[in-house]
C-alpha cells in the first residue's frame, strides 16, 4: 500500500520536530544542525544559512534529503500508532 507523505517546508517546520528527525539520522555536524533548523525552522534560504554557517551546499542538500527521508519513514510508521486521548480522572 502506498502512503503519501507531504514535502517538509522551509519555516514551517517545529524546532522539536526537527530535534527528533535528526535524532533518527547520523547528522552530527553542529554547524550542519544549525544550518538545516534554520531553514526549516526560520524558513532562512539556503545561500544564507549555508553561507553563515560555512556548509558545503552540496553536503547541505545531501542532508536535507536524509532529513526529509526520516520525516518519510515517521509519517509512514506513524499510521500504526493510535493517539491517545488525555486520560480521565474520575474522583469518588
Amino acid at each position: 500500500m502506498q502512503y503519501e507523505v507531504g514535502k517538509l517546508v522551509a519555516g514551517t517546520v517545529d524546532p522539536e520536530q526537527v530535534d527528533l528527525l535528526l535524532a533518527g539520522t547520523s547528522i552530527r555536524s553542529e554547524e550542519l544542525i544549525l544550518a538545516l533548523r534554520e531553514h526549516l525552522v526560520n524558513g532562512r534560504p539556503v545561500s544564507e544559512v549555508v553561507e553563515k554557517h560555512q556548509v558545503n551546499l552540496n553536503h547541505f542538500y545531501k542532508r536535507l534529503r536524509v532529513v526529509q527521508a526520516e520525516h518519510e519513514r515517521v509519517a509512514r510508521l506513524s499510521r500504526f500508532y493510535v493517539q491517545l486521548a488525555p486520560a480521565v480522572v474520575i474522583s469518588e
